[in-house]
């Protein structure tokens, strides 16, 4: 009896440790700095090509340790919302063919001259190296989007956090389309209403975020963190003169303008351009910290597994998370591989629980090896491989 009092002790002991420790690693899907861990944001939904910004590949990332997926929105000419990577339709679905004599005298399709009726017509296409043929995709609303997140979090049990993008909003409402009282008036509907409930806002226009926050958000009775977007520099941005002419954010990167950012924004996130092109003078070594003693959370974006970084010794995909969760400290990424994401974390988790059975031989003779992740109502669950 007293030996197994003595085990029982040692074990709980061990539970105890086992979760501090990955309660650093592993985050909720609150805003990060209630989490205290580093944050996973899945690039469109956790897809790309024919299914980014898609049902499928969203049903795939809430059942995934991944804490927010983004979720791009453009509006119809009849004021419905849907997920879509930009105002164009031209390079993602198979408009041309369906409706050819609807573009504009530039000759592109714009999402906000369909009504959904007619987007409900179209197919999603994109480059594929598949030998079969492409999954034959529509397009979402918003509103489908949330109902079917909001089934998947009953039935597993477990949130999944969203980060919705809105996209080019001041072209919005020049064709008189509010695309952003149209998002959190959905948000509302569908119960997101605080930061309780595991959703980032996010934009590349600081304008309309600050409306967000100060205008909307009160009028609507919504109350969610916002996450500011710094795009790449404008003289290393590819123009489009079929898209609205790109952000200029460099006041944002001065000590003055972290000062506005923090008024309105609960977190930054940067470009990778300004780790791996030549841009040293805009991002200074201070930026990162600058931001924290304001309260901004970092976050970096868009990493993918197979770019190369300039700035980084590496070019494996887990060098490249360790130089921004590690190196340089940041709070989360915007990534188009959350999956490797996800397995680089389990990798550390795993390497910690080795560690510890060499560290402890006698937890290691008596205990099988226990797998532990805080899920997104911040209760521990225990997968055991076997029973002690």
């Amino acid at each position: 009896m007293k030996l197994f009092f003595t085990t029982l002790s040692l074990f709980r002991s061990y539970l105890h440790t086992t979760f501090f420790i990955t309660a650093l690693l592993i985050t909720t899907t609150a805003l990060p700095s209630m989490a205290g861990g580093k944050v996973t944001i899945a690039l469109s939904g956790g897809a790309s090509g024919p299914l980014a910004d898609s049902l499928p590949a969203l049903t795939l990332s809430a059942t995934s340790t991944i804490d927010f997926v983004e979720l791009n929105l453009v509006a119809t000419k009849d004021y419905e919302l849907i997920l879509h990577p930009n105002i164009l339709l031209d390079s993602t679905t198979n408009v041309a063919e369906v409706f050819p004599d609807r573009g504009r005298d530039n000759g592109h399709f714009y999402a906000i001259d369909f009504t959904l009726a007619e987007i409900r017509q179209l197919r999603k296409t994109a480059d594929t190296t598949l030998s079969i043929p492409e999954p034959s995709l529509g397009i979402p609303t918003f509103d489908e989007t949330l109902s079917l997140l909001r089934a998947l979090e009953a039935d597993l049990q477990k949130k999944t956090g969203i980060a919705p993008h809105i996209r080019q909003p001041a072209f919005h409402r020049a064709e008189g389309k509010d695309i952003s009282e149209l998002t959190l008036r959905t948000l509302h509907t569908y119960g997101y209403t605080s930061t309780g409930e595991s959703v980032l806002i996010q934009s590349f226009d600081g304008d309309e975020l600050k409306r967000i926050k100060n205008e909307l958000m009160p009028a609507i009775g919504v109350n969610l963190p916002i996450l500011q977007l710094i795009d790449k520099p404008a003289d290393l941005a590819d123009r489009d003169t079929t898209l609205p002419a790109p952000y200029d954010h460099s006041w944002m990167l001065t000590r003055l303008g972290l000062r506005v950012l923090s008024s309105y924004a609960d977190a930054v996130a940067l470009h990778t351009s300004y780790f791996t092109e030549n841009t040293d003078s805009l991002v200074t070594i201070e930026f990162i910290p600058n931001g924290r003693a304001l309260g901004l959370e970092m976050y970096v974006f868009p990493l993918v597994e197979t770019q190369i970084q300039d700035k980084i010794p590496s070019s494996e995909y887990s060098a490249v998370l360790d130089y921004y969760y590690t190196t340089l400290g940041m709070d989360g990424v915007i990534t188009a591989s959350p999956r490797a994401t996800s397995r680089y974390f389990q990798q550390k988790e795993n390497a910690l629980l080795e560690q510890q059975k060499i560290d402890n031989p006698l937890l290691n003779s008596n205990f099988q090896p226990l797998t532990l992740r805080d899920n997104q109502n911040s209760s521990l669950i225990l997968h055991a491989s076997g029973t002690p």
